[in-house]
């Protein structure tokens, strides 16, 4: 018993010091974007999104969600890699060469994931109430059969004045 508990209780310190580094990390990340939108400083915000999407994979990792993890890979293939590679590399640079462009992508970025890492957080911390079905009773039915009806005739005229507008020109 006394092995047990001292298993549980390190796990649990462990698990309260990894969730502490991984909220320092992503206040680090903020404050390198913050200080880099005020210097408009590629590599700081290069730094910023590197730690941003380090961040999101050890926090996905901890919570088994194979799905946003394999898009976070997705991410940093296809958006980040580039990107970070030529800051090693260089013989490989972006397509883009202006200061102003490359400032943008790394905003945009950092926005993404910034705002990828809120969404992942909602589910857990907010429960939204579910209502029941209402039942089906035949006036809603003809009401949504009435609704529909109209929404296709006034759809339809539009549809006919640029097919005859191709038509003409």
């Amino acid at each position: 018993m006394g092995i047990q508990d001292k298993r549980v209780y390190s796990s649990a310190k462990m698990s309260r010091a990894l969730g502490t580094l991984l909220f320092f990390m992503l206040l680090v990340s903020f404050v390198f974007f913050l200080f880099g939108l005020y210097e408009s400083d590629e590599a700081l915000l290069l730094i910023s999104v590197c730690a941003i999407w380090i961040f999101l994979v050890f926090k996905n990792l901890n919570r088994d969600r194979f799905t946003v993890l394999a898009f976070l890979i997705t991410f940093f293939t296809f958006l980040m890699g580039t990107a970070l590679l030529s800051s090693f590399d260089a013989t490989v640079s972006l397509r883009v060469h202006r200061h102003e462009t490359i400032v943008h992508i790394y905003k945009s970025l950092y926005i993404a994931l910034l705002f990828l890492y809120l969404g992942t957080r909602l589910p857990t911390t907010i429960r939204f109430a579910v209502r029941r079905p209402l039942k089906h009773r035949e006036s809603n039915v003809q009401y949504i059969q009435r609704a529909s009806k109209y929404l296709f005739y006034i759809s339809s005229v539009f549809s006919i004045i640029v097919a005859l507008k191709s038509c003409f020109t």
